[in-house]
């Protein structure tokens, strides 16, 4: 789901079974944000309402009404596995709405460190996101698309006296990877392009990249 993945991850309701699904390490608490995932592993699930907007291939502007819903269920302590998508209505200028579900994601994520004493959670995970699962009209006409991430928190409460005004503050982040296993995907529907129902190959839109996403949040 590129770029609308992580900015809807966790993005509005989460139900949980204990407060550890939270990210919680000593006395800190790590949240989820719109731009990554939380460093926790927890029983989850998320439903948010988004609205992106971007370019279209005509110069117009395309607005996208996205439903994410995102759920985790917990193997072991430490390991999860989830699966998420996105139910998607895109208004186009001169274009009649456009509805459909984006690519179905699989995920399996794991706890690797956590210390109550010096507030730390280090978590990975690896997402398969799979291709032609969607709906093309919405831009579910991905290849198959593996994400890898490591996400971590760390608060300052364990600061010595001398550095007492930084205790307050925690970072949070994710270095995240898009890796496209292959450069097209067939789809069996409706070519954007032609309006015509059939069976029609699409280009991956993506490649090889990482990206860093931080932020410094105050805690409260």
């Amino acid at each position: 789901m590129t770029i609308i993945r992580w900015m809807v991850g966790l993005a509005a309701l989460s139900l949980s079974q204990s407060a550890f699904a939270h990210g919680i390490a000593g006395n800190r608490y790590f949240p989820g944000t719109l731009t990554f995932d939380d460093p926790a592993v927890a029983d989850e699930l998320t439903i948010g309402s988004v609205e992106f907007q971007h370019p279209s291939e005509d110069g117009g502007l395309v607005t996208d009404n996205i439903v994410p819903v995102t759920f985790m269920r917990l193997l072991t302590p430490d390991v999860a596995f989830g699966m998420d998508t996105a139910g998607i209505v895109r208004n186009r200028s001169n274009f009649p709405p456009q509805v459909g579900f984006d690519n179905l994601d699989l995920t399996i994520k794991a706890m690797l460190f956590r210390s109550d004493p010096h507030e730390i959670l280090l978590s990975a995970a690896i997402t398969w996101e799979v291709g032609g699962t969607g709906n093309s009209a919405v831009g579910g006409a991905k290849p198959d698309i593996l994400w890898p991430g490591i996400f971590y928190g760390k608060g300052f409460g364990d600061l010595s006296a001398g550095l007492a005004w930084f205790r307050p503050f925690a970072i949070a982040g994710a270095v995240t990877g898009e890796l496209p296993t292959r450069d097209t995907t067939a789809i069996v529907g409706v070519d954007p392009t032609t309006n015509r129902f059939g069976l029609s190959r699409h280009a991956c839109q993506t490649s090889c990249i990482g990206g860093l996403r931080s932020n410094i949040a105050r805690s409260t």
